[in-house]
């Protein structure tokens, strides 16, 4: 049985990057060292934003190479795991900041930078006042052998983006989220999650934050839509053991996308 070991995340995050860089840290105390394969954070995991305060969201922004990345960069040796981190990143001082995940490997190296592209248009202008859309590319990144793609809160919502990630091989998606806790939205967490999982034969991981306005359920989804652990709605730490002969079960011998048929929708240029 061939076994990834992942710890993901729920936190509530607050307006101070101190507050949230110790819950950070304390989440590296049941980690297991040269063990867990991977740590996820939610979305909002250095800042949550003040929506109305644009100005204070971009002094807060940090560079990759700042003081927030560097104690995640530390951990990532100390605990030797990799990490999943959400950052506001600084857009040269003067523009809005990105949205932006990193990949820190377990020798501490910042392997792979994500900058969110979807920005929250369906329940208001919020995100879109304060961060700027993406621009980098959507790569995925590995751990061991094992193509992983990220994806950011309202990215679920486009499945090209999770397809895009599993053509290029991913066999994980990593889902960093603030997933708000209103009833109608917050209803759709685990559909789409099943879905993206279901559609694309591979697993699906989410972290996601909490604390009043988020949902929580911070989940791992099997590749045949199983819901394999759920978190539930407040702050804590899980622990999943995930049996990756589930991509071959799901998957088959062959290539789980060889009977699309593109002759007869080819979306490019739509």
């Amino acid at each position: 049985m061939h076994r990834f070991s992942v710890e993901i995340v729920q936190m509530s995050p607050s307006a101070s990057k101190e507050e949230n860089l110790e819950k950070c840290l304390r989440a590296f105390d049941t980690v297991r060292p040269g063990s867990t394969d991977l740590v996820v954070f939610p979305e909002y995991q250095m800042l949550m934003p003040d929506f109305e305060n644009p100005e204070r969201v971009n002094r807060e922004a940090e560079a990759i190479s700042g003081p927030f990345m560097e104690r995640m960069v530390e951990s990532a040796r100390k605990y030797s795991t990799n990490l999943v981190v959400s950052i506001v990143e600084s857009n040269f001082g003067s523009l809005r900041p990105f949205n932006t995940s990193t990949v820190v490997t377990e020798l501490g190296l910042v392997e792979r930078k994500y900058q969110k592209v979807h920005l929250n248009a369906r329940s208001g202008p919020q995100e879109r006042r304060v961060f700027e859309k993406g621009y980098a590319p959507i790569e995925p990144f590995y751990v061991g052998e094992l193509n992983i793609g990220i994806l950011k809160g309202e990215d679920i919502l486009y499945p090209e983006q999770a397809r895009y990630l599993t053509l290029l091989g991913s066999e994980v998606l990593v889902v960093q989220a603030a997933w708000s806790s209103v009833t109608d939205i917050s209803e759709m967490w685990f559909p789409i999650l099943r879905t993206r999982a279901v559609e694309n034969s591979c697993f699906v991981i989410a972290s996601d934050n909490a604390g009043g306005q988020f949902y929580g359920h911070s989940c791992v989804i099997s590749p045949l839509g199983q819901v394999i652990s759920d978190a539930g709605q407040d702050e804590c730490v899980i622990h999943v053991d995930i049996d990756l002969d589930l991509l071959r079960v799901a998957r088959g011998e062959g290539d789980p996308f060889e009977d699309r048929r593109r002759d007869l929708y080819n979306i490019n240029g739509l």
